[in-house]
């Protein structure tokens, strides 16, 4: 009986969530040890599975697909926040440049030209907010119909 072995490291809150869903793809809990991981708590989690199982290369297909959905999701999540964090406010408008004319008059035309491209750009943000978001929902489905397919065939 051939077996094959992983090993990796969740949060403690995410632990009986990634038990379930691993699970569902034939693994099997080996052993759980509690650590400190890149500064949270964490759960070292082992599971075998055994390679002779029946629909082990569906089950194999499935849980490689799902698990790249998983990391698609993250990273565009990610893209997402970082872009929109990108995205500088435009300038205040200070009482004190009213006293200061041509300063006013210099920070007034900064003002709409900054807001001018930062209106483009948040424009540009919104629209790849929306295929983001659009792309994190069809990989959702998509993993979710890898684990509906898994659990038919456990």
């Amino acid at each position: 009986m051939a077996k094959e072995t992983k090993a990796d490291y969740f949060r403690v809150s995410q632990e009986n969530n990634v038990i379930q869903t691993w699970e569902t793809f034939g693994w099997e809990v080996v052993t759980t040890q509690k650590c400190d991981y890149h500064g949270y708590d964490a759960v070292k989690i082992t599971f075998s599975r055994d390679k002779d199982m029946k629909n082990y290369n569906e089950l194999l297909r499935l849980d490689n697909e799902f698990h790249r959905d998983q990391d698609l999701i993250t990273n565009l999540k990610e893209e997402k926040e970082r872009m929109m964090k990108s995205i500088p406010e435009p300038p205040k408008f200070y009482f004190l440049t009213i006293f200061i004319f041509p300063l006013f008059l210099l920070h007034l035309f900064l003002y709409f030209q900054t807001k001018k491209e930062i209106e483009k750009k948040y424009q540009a943000a919104k629209i790849r907010s929306k295929e983001i978001d659009g792309q994190v929902s069809k990989l959702v489905d998509n993993c979710e119909n890898c684990l509906k397919q898994a659990k038919a065939l456990i």
